[in-house]
Protein backbone atom coordinates (compact mmCIF):
# COMPACT_ATOMS: atom_id res chain seq x y z
CA UNK A 1 0.00 0.00 0.00
CA UNK A 2 2.42 2.57 -1.31
CA UNK A 3 0.17 5.57 -0.87
CA UNK A 4 -0.76 5.11 2.77
CA UNK A 5 0.82 8.00 4.65
CA UNK A 6 -1.20 8.54 7.80
CA UNK A 7 -4.12 6.75 9.42
CA UNK A 8 -6.27 8.37 12.07
CA UNK A 9 -8.96 6.54 14.00
CA UNK A 10 -11.47 8.52 15.99
CA UNK A 11 -13.97 6.71 18.16
CA UNK A 12 -17.44 7.60 19.41
CA UNK A 13 -18.41 10.13 16.77
CA UNK A 14 -22.13 10.62 16.99
CA UNK A 15 -22.74 13.54 14.64
CA UNK A 16 -20.36 12.88 11.75
CA UNK A 17 -21.27 15.75 9.45
CA UNK A 18 -20.38 18.63 11.82
CA UNK A 19 -17.31 16.84 13.18
CA UNK A 20 -16.04 15.59 9.86
CA UNK A 21 -14.10 18.68 8.85
CA UNK A 22 -12.75 19.30 12.36
CA UNK A 23 -11.91 15.66 13.09
CA UNK A 24 -9.36 15.23 10.32
CA UNK A 25 -5.98 16.75 9.89
CA UNK A 26 -5.44 18.20 6.41
CA UNK A 27 -3.34 16.18 4.02
CA UNK A 28 -0.31 17.68 2.36
CA UNK A 29 -0.56 19.47 -0.98
CA UNK A 30 -0.87 16.96 -3.80
CA UNK A 31 -2.84 14.54 -1.64
CA UNK A 32 -6.52 13.73 -1.19
CA UNK A 33 -8.16 13.14 2.17
CA UNK A 34 -10.01 9.83 1.92
CA UNK A 35 -12.28 8.93 4.85
CA UNK A 36 -14.62 6.08 5.71
CA UNK A 37 -17.25 6.58 8.42
CA UNK A 38 -18.55 3.39 10.02
CA UNK A 39 -21.55 3.23 12.36
CA UNK A 40 -21.51 -0.56 12.83
CA UNK A 41 -24.27 -2.89 13.83
CA UNK A 42 -23.93 -5.22 16.82
CA UNK A 43 -21.49 -7.46 14.92
CA UNK A 44 -18.65 -5.19 13.74
CA UNK A 45 -16.22 -8.11 13.47
CA UNK A 46 -18.14 -9.29 10.38
CA UNK A 47 -17.35 -6.07 8.53
CA UNK A 48 -14.39 -5.10 6.37
CA UNK A 49 -13.89 -2.77 3.44
CA UNK A 50 -11.54 -2.37 0.48
CA UNK A 51 -10.71 0.37 -2.00
CA UNK A 52 -9.40 -0.69 -5.40
CA UNK A 53 -8.79 1.09 -8.66
CA UNK A 54 -10.76 0.17 -11.78
CA UNK A 55 -8.22 -2.54 -12.66
CA UNK A 56 -8.79 -4.25 -9.29
CA UNK A 57 -5.47 -3.22 -7.72
CA UNK A 58 -5.85 -2.98 -3.93
CA UNK A 59 -5.19 0.50 -2.54
CA UNK A 60 -6.62 0.40 0.99
CA UNK A 61 -8.35 -2.14 3.21
CA UNK A 62 -9.50 -2.41 6.80
CA UNK A 63 -11.22 -4.88 9.10
CA UNK A 64 -13.81 -3.23 11.34
CA UNK A 65 -13.00 -4.29 14.89
CA UNK A 66 -14.58 -1.64 17.04
CA UNK A 67 -18.23 -1.59 18.08
CA UNK A 68 -18.05 2.21 18.41
CA UNK A 69 -18.65 4.62 15.55
CA UNK A 70 -15.34 5.04 13.74
CA UNK A 71 -13.77 7.43 11.25
CA UNK A 72 -10.87 6.06 9.21
CA UNK A 73 -8.84 8.80 7.51
CA UNK A 74 -6.09 8.32 4.92
CA UNK A 75 -3.99 10.68 2.85
CA UNK A 76 -3.75 9.43 -0.73
CA UNK A 77 -1.37 10.89 -3.28
CA UNK A 78 -3.40 12.62 -5.99
CA UNK A 79 -1.50 10.59 -8.62
CA UNK A 80 -2.83 7.36 -7.05
CA UNK A 81 -6.48 8.47 -7.19
CA UNK A 82 -7.68 7.32 -10.59
CA UNK A 83 -10.75 8.20 -12.62
CA UNK A 84 -12.36 4.87 -11.74
CA UNK A 85 -12.24 3.62 -8.15
CA UNK A 86 -14.29 0.89 -6.44
CA UNK A 87 -15.24 0.87 -2.75
CA UNK A 88 -16.55 -2.45 -1.40
CA UNK A 89 -18.10 -3.06 2.02
CA UNK A 90 -18.00 -6.74 3.03
CA UNK A 91 -19.91 -8.76 5.61
CA UNK A 92 -18.72 -12.30 6.41
CA UNK A 93 -22.10 -13.41 7.83
CA UNK A 94 -23.99 -12.27 4.75
CA UNK A 95 -26.59 -10.02 6.36
CA UNK A 96 -25.05 -6.62 5.68
CA UNK A 97 -25.86 -3.99 8.26
CA UNK A 98 -28.67 -4.53 10.75
CA UNK A 99 -30.70 -1.73 12.31
CA UNK A 100 -29.53 1.88 12.05
CA UNK A 101 -25.96 0.94 11.09
CA UNK A 102 -24.44 2.65 8.03
CA UNK A 103 -21.22 3.59 6.28
CA UNK A 104 -20.11 6.63 4.29
CA UNK A 105 -17.13 7.28 2.04
CA UNK A 106 -15.71 10.81 1.69
CA UNK A 107 -13.07 12.41 -0.53
CA UNK A 108 -11.80 15.88 0.39
CA UNK A 109 -14.93 16.55 2.44
CA UNK A 110 -17.42 15.44 -0.24
CA UNK A 111 -19.49 12.31 0.37
CA UNK A 112 -19.04 9.85 -2.51
CA UNK A 113 -20.87 6.78 -1.23
CA UNK A 114 -23.19 5.72 1.55
CA UNK A 115 -24.78 2.42 2.37
CA UNK A 116 -26.87 0.57 4.93
CA UNK A 117 -29.31 -2.30 5.22
CA UNK A 118 -29.00 -5.92 4.22
CA UNK A 119 -26.58 -5.99 1.29
CA UNK A 120 -25.67 -9.66 1.76
CA UNK A 121 -21.99 -10.58 1.73
CA UNK A 122 -20.86 -7.38 0.02
CA UNK A 123 -21.79 -4.18 -1.71
CA UNK A 124 -19.54 -2.46 -4.27
CA UNK A 125 -19.74 1.14 -5.40
CA UNK A 126 -18.08 2.37 -8.59
CA UNK A 127 -16.75 5.91 -8.09
CA UNK A 128 -16.30 8.12 -11.15
CA UNK A 129 -16.16 5.13 -13.50
CA UNK A 130 -17.14 5.67 -17.15
CA UNK A 131 -20.57 4.74 -18.52
CA UNK A 132 -20.78 1.03 -19.20
CA UNK A 133 -18.26 0.13 -16.52
CA UNK A 134 -20.92 -1.50 -14.31
CA UNK A 135 -24.10 -3.41 -15.04
CA UNK A 136 -26.10 -0.74 -13.19
CA UNK A 137 -24.81 1.97 -15.53
CA UNK A 138 -24.87 0.02 -18.80
CA UNK A 139 -24.74 1.88 -22.11
CA UNK A 140 -28.07 1.71 -23.93
CA UNK A 141 -27.87 0.33 -27.46
CA UNK A 142 -30.39 1.53 -30.02
CA UNK A 143 -30.83 -0.65 -33.09
CA UNK A 144 -31.74 1.01 -36.37
CA UNK A 145 -32.33 -0.67 -39.73
CA UNK A 146 -28.67 -1.68 -40.07
CA UNK A 147 -26.65 -4.00 -37.82
CA UNK A 148 -24.45 -2.22 -35.29
CA UNK A 149 -21.04 -3.14 -33.95
CA UNK A 150 -19.85 -2.00 -30.54
CA UNK A 151 -16.37 -2.35 -29.07
CA UNK A 152 -15.32 -2.12 -25.45
CA UNK A 153 -13.03 0.78 -24.61
CA UNK A 154 -11.59 -1.02 -21.56
CA UNK A 155 -11.37 -4.42 -19.90
CA UNK A 156 -14.97 -4.23 -18.69
CA UNK A 157 -17.93 -2.71 -20.46
CA UNK A 158 -21.68 -3.28 -20.14
CA UNK A 159 -24.40 -2.57 -22.69
CA UNK A 160 -28.14 -3.01 -22.50
CA UNK A 161 -30.55 -3.58 -25.38
CA UNK A 162 -34.33 -3.70 -25.23
CA UNK A 163 -35.96 -4.81 -28.49
CA UNK A 164 -38.70 -2.53 -29.78
CA UNK A 165 -40.62 -5.51 -31.15
CA UNK A 166 -40.65 -9.31 -31.12
CA UNK A 167 -38.25 -10.88 -33.57
CA UNK A 168 -34.90 -12.57 -34.15
CA UNK A 169 -31.80 -10.74 -32.96
CA UNK A 170 -28.22 -11.93 -33.32
CA UNK A 171 -25.73 -11.09 -30.58
CA UNK A 172 -22.20 -12.33 -31.07
CA UNK A 173 -18.72 -11.87 -29.70
CA UNK A 174 -17.14 -14.19 -32.26
CA UNK A 175 -13.86 -12.90 -33.59
CA UNK A 176 -13.49 -10.31 -30.84
CA UNK A 177 -10.13 -11.75 -29.79
CA UNK A 178 -10.94 -11.48 -26.09
CA UNK A 179 -12.68 -13.47 -23.38
CA UNK A 180 -16.26 -12.23 -23.70
CA UNK A 181 -19.45 -13.05 -21.76
CA UNK A 182 -22.96 -12.43 -23.06
CA UNK A 183 -25.91 -12.43 -20.66
CA UNK A 184 -29.41 -12.60 -22.12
Amino acid sequence: QRMLIRVSLLFSLFAFAPLFGAAQEPCEEGQHTFSVVIAPDSWPGEMSWVLTNGDGDLLLEADVQNAADTLYTFCIDAADWEDCMVFTMNDTYGDGLVGDAFYQVWLDGDMLVEGSGNYGFGQSHAIDCPPGWTCNEAIELNLGDDPITVSATGNVEWWTFTPAENGMYALSSCGSGCDTRLWV
